[in-house]
């Protein structure tokens, strides 16, 4: 007699749980499955940091009327800045004035005439107010610790002095005290160094004055006379770096030549570097990202080879760091119509030739040519925030197609073409996130059809809107590092160039413009106009009779 013996709280035991298996793998399979059973459950493997938030984008427009804030909005379908920030600033005149940002873009400076306002760029509201009628230029210095404004000289304030320097307390609610108030005669008049421990000023037109940068001292440390008299005017540009480097260009004066010299302050002794230009009367400056390079676009009165009418340009690069200055080759007789540096690298690029068609050029830092575009329609170049890309175009009277570029792509995927747009414009500006531009129509530049309109860089339209008169079109400072990098989108290869059609009156009637296109001259088949009649009726011509 076999007996079976059963055991747990008289329950029979699970034939599963005694199954052995009947070959190795299975052993093996089990035996895994046991330990997995076994061991502690794992913990969920962590979720990757949500990328952080980007920072708004902000747009200044600026009317005679009011100063308005605008809420820039990037979504899938485009960008829209029809949200507005608060209240508009109004009651006044806007008109003369430009506006300037402070160095940390969280003050907005501007006059409506009769005051000078202050306002917060993240709430659009003011939160301080100078009394300081008739300005019609501001500047900040470069900590955004002193305010600078200046107002037209005439008979009235000739004796208190139509230029302030004045004191910001920060704050929530900055407050301000007047540290300086003198005459001046032009404008642009004073520049600080990078560390604001020195402050020049253009005195009597012709008289270059280094002064201590606190403004404690009244009396300047070094002075040069600079000898130039009305009507030529130097021009001079501080490199915003860790050493206070200072250019001054002095145009032609009778028989001695042009010429730019770059100072180490306080030293106006004893010049770092120096270029004569023989009989440049004019001249731009714009040093390089890395300051250590200056770009100086110099022009003449006249071109005595009788080439061009308004004179002739010329391109010289000064570099400081090599104590060299190197000249931009371009064609013959090529014009130089615009230039500017890669905010990121110490390259440049010239758009020259002559119109309507120009050729553009990139360039390093010793003026030697990377790469050579072609010739097209255009007059000007401006780069993105981020260095990563440019457009080239024309504005003005050169209404020409506006080009994207992919800078890393130059010279590798068909010259790095990316998207472009056909648009009359007068000003245009990239937003902050480097992914579009905005063109607009200027009041000071052209008194009709004021507007604005968003081009993303694949060359789509996505946002438009027209003013009665606009005077400034602005984004509020950002800096490009607080955006994500994101690859270009891909461009609809269906984008064609709109074709000109005929001009219609507003609210013309089909017909008529149907009689228009009858009465049109057919010149490229060179036959004669035909009369024109009603629409839909019969035309008959009457044949002239042979004389015998």
């Amino acid at each position: 007699t076999v007996s079976v013996l059963y055991w747990g709280h008289g329950r029979r035991p699970d034939r599963a749980a005694f199954a052995m298996p009947r070959n190795r793998k299975a052993k093996a399979q089990a035996i895994a499955a046991e330990e997995a059973a076994d061991a502690p459950e794992a913990a969920a493997p962590a979720a990757p940091p949500a990328p952080p938030a980007e920072p708004p984008m902000t747009l200044v427009l600026r009317t005679k009327e009011d100063v308005q804030f605008r809420r820039v909005q990037c979504t899938k379908e485009g960008y829209d800045a029809s949200a507005l920030v608060g209240d508009k600033i109004a009651g006044g005149d806007f008109s003369e004035c430009e506006p300037a940002f402070s160095p940390d873009a969280s003050l907005l400076a501007c006059s409506n005439g009769k005051q000078v306002l202050l306002l917060s760029t993240a709430t659009a509201a003011p939160v301080a107010v100078i009394e300081e009628p008739g300005t019609t230029e501001v500047l900040f210095s470069p900590s955004g610790a002193m305010l600078v404004t200046y107002r037209m000289q005439d008979a009235k304030n000739a004796s208190e002095g139509n230029m302030a320097v004045w004191k910001l307390t920060p704050g929530t609610a900055p407050g301000y005290s007047l540290l300086l108030r003198c005459g001046q005669s032009t404008w642009p008049a004073v520049w600080w160094t990078r560390d604001e421990a020195h402050f020049v000023r253009r005195a009597q037109g012709h008289l270059m004055q280094v002064h201590d940068g606190s403004l404690e001292k009244k009396d300047a440390i070094a002075t040069v006379d600079l000898q130039t008299p009305r009507g030529k005017d130097p021009h001079f540009s501080a490199a915003q770096s860790d050493l206070p480097f200072m250019a001054v260009f002095v145009p032609q004066i009778k028989n001695a030549m042009g010429y730019c010299k770059v100072f180490r302050l306080p030293n106006v002794k004893d010049e770092m570097l120096s270029r004569t230009f023989g009989n440049a009367a004019d001249a731009t400056l714009s040093w390089s990202p890395h300051l250590n390079a200056l770009l100086v676009l110099w022009f003449t009165e006249g071109d005595k080879s009788g080439g061009s009418y308004y004179g002739r340009s010329s391109l010289t690069v000064m570099s400081v760091k090599d104590r060299e200055c190197y000249n931009v080759v371009l064609g013959k007789d090529d014009g130089i119509h615009g230039c500017a540096w890669a905010p990121n690298a110490d390259e440049f690029i010239v758009v020259h030739g002559t119109m309507p068609n120009n050729k553009a050029t990139l360039f390093n830092s010793k003026a030697q040519p990377i790469y050579k575009f072609g010739e097209a329609p255009r007059n000007y170049v401006t780069w993105s925030p981020d260095g990563r890309m440019f457009i080239l175009g024309g504005n003005g009277n050169l209404a020409g197609d506006t080009q994207f570029y992919i800078r890393e792509d130059v010279g590798k995927k068909g010259d790095g073409k990316l998207g472009f747009f056909s648009e009359k414009t007068s000003v245009t500006r990239w937003t902050p996130d480097s992914r579009a531009v905005i063109s607009a129509n200027v009041f000071s530049k052209l008194r009709l059809d004021n507007k604005i309109t968003f081009w993303k860089h694949t060359g789509e339209k996505s946002y438009h809107e027209k003013f009665p008169q606009l005077f400034t079109c602005e984004f509020v400072p950002v800096p490009p590092k607080q955006f994500r990098h994101r690859a270009p989108s891909p461009v609809v290869q269906s984008q064609q160039a709109s074709k000109p059609t005929a001009y219609r009156a507003p609210g013309a009637p089909s017909a008529a413009a149907a009689m228009l296109a009858r009465s049109r001259p057919t010149t490229a088949t060179g036959s004669a106009p035909k009369p024109a009649g009603p629409v839909g009726a019969a035309v008959v011509v009457e044949k002239k009779k042979k004389k015998r």
